[in-house]
């Protein structure tokens, strides 16, 4: 058999060919070669394990939900809830009574249209386990499909912020039959309707997700903003590489193996500023802080939860996770709601600005401390284990008598949805961090949910005055009460903490420079849209 000649000389000699004329139009149209598909590679450090958002809290699932699904509401980068997959809605002068309609054209995956008998389906079964759709049951919540492109929601009680409910990262639009086929498992084949299809038969779990454009999306005609407006798919492909190792993953964006790396640590950071060929940018912003089991001592008198937040020096714990500040600026931040962000406020913050020793220790013997075990959870992994190091010096240093437990993060998550207190082989404190979108509103912050019915995270919080005050946030339809709102909660956090937060931080991530449109990265969430190379 004959050698083909190169590449290259094929392609040369088809050019030449199809440039003598139009009668060789045709068959040079037939056997062009055809465009190289517009992919894109990004390491993640998560692996993701379910396909079912729904189902999962992780944050690889709920990225992986906006690229394979669409949202009712999201949310713009003012953190403000938008129509998205809604042409219009409205509502009564008592937030009682609100009418929603679809956006025409709207798909699925496989062709067929979406419908109000979808979102209906999918409401109701988000209603049972979502927190924010529980919410709305708690109200009374009722859906109705009005039509094919139209559905109403009755409430028995007033809610004016169901846009910001309906924006939640758990509500993605699934098919009727899907919802009702699987009203409290995993859908294990969801069908999105999201700007790209999830290739399930392409996916090797611990090693690469694959998501492909959507041909029956079509997106909005407004401007991206935030995680709102349109969503433009300019790639073909995206593959996403799972690495967890932040010397792997960052020599393979050096070498070009990938275009981006989700989440680079602080000391890998400065190797990579020095890279011609890679830029640095953030998306989001994390706030750390500590957790602790408010179901047994002594950690269930408030007291000695405020006693944590005077041992809070929030500098020169960031400093040791290795985060340095702009020149002229700090990472300290009295806000539960972020600095930065629409509700951020210092109200109750004054007291605990200066890091205290002694009023820890007194308000430690006030709330009955007399040197039981505290279990602390180290974690061996992951950015907070620097933190792990400083905080268990300050825990010692306030008299407390600490079992310090050494795991790796996984582990450490694991354990925390435990109960027991340390008596009884369970935990008294560890340490997480969330993403902006997460904490920055009274209603998108799990974490603070005092509820005396039955808080959802682990820590357990109660606090009957603190869920009173959310409630009255979440029901509020004037901003400028909302705001009032806020200070009220904020001043009884301090008095009261559900948990210890301390200071926020940059979320950082690295691409090559040949990759453009990541900006709306910003929202924490990287979403592909917009995106090309």
């Amino acid at each position: 058999m004959k050698n083909s000649p190169p590449l290259y000389a094929r392609l040369a000699g088809w050019a030449v060919a199809c440039a003598m004329g139009a009668a060789a139009t045709a068959v040079c149209a037939q056997n062009a070669p055809a465009p190289a598909a517009k992919t894109l590679r990004m390491a993640i450090n998560n692996d993701l394990k379910v396909v079912d958002p729904l189902f999962s809290n992780t944050y690889v699932t709920r990225d992986y939900g906006y690229m394979a699904f669409d949202t009712l509401f999201s949310r713009d980068s003012k953190g403000e809830p938008k129509p998205q997959m809604l042409e219009r809605f409205t509502q009564s002068p008592d937030n009682k009574a609100w009418t929603f309609t679809l956006r025409p054209s709207l798909k699925f995956s496989d062709g067929s249209a979406v419908t109000s008998a979808d979102v209906v389906a999918t409401l109701q079964r988000w209603a049972k386990r979502a927190t924010m759709g529980l919410l709305l049951a708690d109200s009374g919540a009722e859906w109705k499909v009005v039509d094919d492109k139209t559905f109403s929601l009755q409430l028995k009680e007033g809610m004016g912020q169901v846009p910001l409910i309906l924006a939640a990262k758990t509500l993605f639009i699934v098919p009727e039959k899907q919802a009702k086929a699987f009203p409290d498992a995993p859908i294990p084949e969801p069908i999105g309707s999201g700007p790209f299809i999830f290739k399930r038969d392409e996916w090797i779990p611990g090693n690469r997700m694959v998501f492909v454009r959507n041909p029956n999306y079509v997106p909005r005609s407004e401007p991206a903003d935030g995680l709102a407006g349109g969503k433009r798919v300019k790639l073909d492909r995206v593959e996403w590489r799972y690495m967890p190792d932040a010397n792997t993953s960052t020599s393979a964006l050096k070498n070009g193996e990938v275009d981006i790396v989700n989440v680079v640590p602080p000391d890998y950071q400065a190797a990579l500023r020095t890279d011609a060929n890679v830029r640095l940018a953030q998306t989001g912003i994390w706030q750390p802080f500590m957790v602790a089991n408010t179901l047994a001592p002594p950690f269930n008198n408030p007291k000695a939860r405020a006693a944590l937040l005077h041992l809070v020096n929030q500098e020169e714990i960031l400093a040791g996770m290795g985060f340095t500040p702009e020149p002229g600026k700090s990472f300290y931040c009295p806000a539960v709601f972020m600095c930065g962000a629409p509700n951020e406020t210092a109200a109750g913050a004054e007291a605990f600005r200066k890091q205290d020793f002694e009023k820890a220790k007194a308000l430690l013997k006030e709330a009955g401390y007399k040197g039981e075990k505290i279990v602390f959870l180290q974690p061996t992994d992951g950015t907070q284990s620097m933190a792990a190091l400083i905080w268990i010096q300050y825990l010692k240093k306030a008299g407390l008598n600490l079992d310090v437990q050494v795991m790796d993060q996984s582990s450490v998550l694991a354990r925390v949805y435990k109960k027991e207190g340390p008596a009884q082989g369970g935990w008294s404190l560890y340490l997480t961090a969330s993403k902006n979108a997460d904490v920055d509103t009274p209603l998108t912050n799990g974490w603070v949910l005092s509820s005396c019915k039955g808080s959802v995270v682990p820590g357990w919080p109660c606090d009957a005055k603190i869920d009173e005050l959310r409630d009255a946030w979440i029901r509020e339809g004037d901003a400028a009460k909302r705001k009032q709102l806020v200070d009220n909660l904020q001043r009884r956090f301090y008095e009261a903490p559900p948990y210890i937060p301390y200071g926020q931080y940059p979320a950082t991530f690295a691409a090559r420079k040949d990759v453009k449109g990541t900006e709306l990265f910003g929202m924490g969430i990287p979403i592909m849209w917009n995106v090309e190379k």
